[in-house]
């Protein structure tokens, strides 16, 4: 199901239940020194601070490799009475550093509290450093 499908989805179902969609997406560019070797570190933090922000549940993973070109994906979704809130962690390779795409919407969940937190974390463990910040509006 594509990213604006789920979108759609989350606005009709906040619409009928009268609930507030909170949607964000932001890609941001890891520091050079950060390689896919770090990808368990990564993981981590992103679990970590996903679930302290209502996304408790990581339900699939893809650990980016070079047998798929180093695209990953890490999926949270968690369900509530008003639908499903979900967040994305896209992992890919651009150059020779790593990009993470994240990007989710929610009624209970925060995604966007989430990937502020995710940044700042990341940013304490020097491995992303705000000024290679892109916001991608919806």
């Amino acid at each position: 199901m594509s990213f604006f499908r789920i979108v759609s989805v989350f606005f009709i179902m906040s619409f009928i239940t009268g609930c507030s969609l909170k949607i964000a997406n932001e890609r941001i560019l890891l520091n050079e020194n950060v390689s896919f070797n770090k990808y368990e570190e990564i993981k981590k933090i992103v679990i970590n601070q996903a679930k302290s922000n209502g996304f408790s549940e990581l339900t699939s993973e893809v650990k980016p490799s070079k047998y798929n070109n180093w695209d990953g994906q890490l999926y949270f979704k968690v369900v509530t009475p008003s639908g499903t809130d979900q967040l994305y962690v896209e992992f890919s390779k651009k150059d020779s550093r790593i990009m993470l795409y994240m990007h989710g919407g929610g009624t209970r969940a925060n995604p966007n509290s989430a990937i502020k937190s995710i940044q700042g974390r990341l940013d304490e463990e020097n491995m992303y450093k705000y000024v290679t910040t892109t916001t991608v509006k919806p």
